[in-house]
């Protein structure tokens, strides 16, 4: 398929922020699971900092799926944080301890580069790039 010439090019650091909002989500769940039991048990005022976790989660969570949706890859359309159910590319990475796009998050947040599950097109988040110089030097790793 060829891109959407409509479609402005993915932002890298639009990427990394919906990775780290993804982590973040998972970060917050995990803390509430560990403080359920001291909520069940009202101990003094931990039912009101759980509420505040489910608070916090859910306000992760509506900013991860703002930012994530309208990522799409710029050759097939797909979108990056979405399994759609569609065949994936041979090319698509995925770690034995998890799925498609659980790598794709763990490829942009620890090696700056992660490929579409959908065409295999690779997608390098370095610095070095113009089109995204606003943002480019926040995230990279010379100085």
């Amino acid at each position: 398929m060829i891109a959407d010439p409509g479609r402005p090019p993915v932002r890298r650091c639009t990427v990394l922020v919906a990775c780290w909002l993804f982590v973040g989500t998972r970060a917050t769940v995990f803390v509430s699971l560990l403080l359920l039991p001291l909520a069940f048990w009202d101990v003094a005022g931990w039912s009101l900092l759980y509420l505040v976790l489910l608070a916090t989660i859910a306000a992760v969570f509506v900013a991860f799926f703002c930012v994530a949706l309208p990522l799409r890859c710029d050759v097939c359309s797909a979108p990056f944080f979405i399994d759609t159910g569609a065949p994936k590319h041979r090319a698509a990475r995925r770690r034995a301890s998890g799925d498609y796009w659980g790598t794709l998050i763990m490829d942009a947040l620890r090696h700056r580069h992660f490929v579409c599950m959908y065409c295999g097109t690779l997608y390098h988040l370095h610095a070095d790039g113009a089109s995204d110089a606003p943002c480019g030097n926040l995230f990279s790793r010379s100085a």
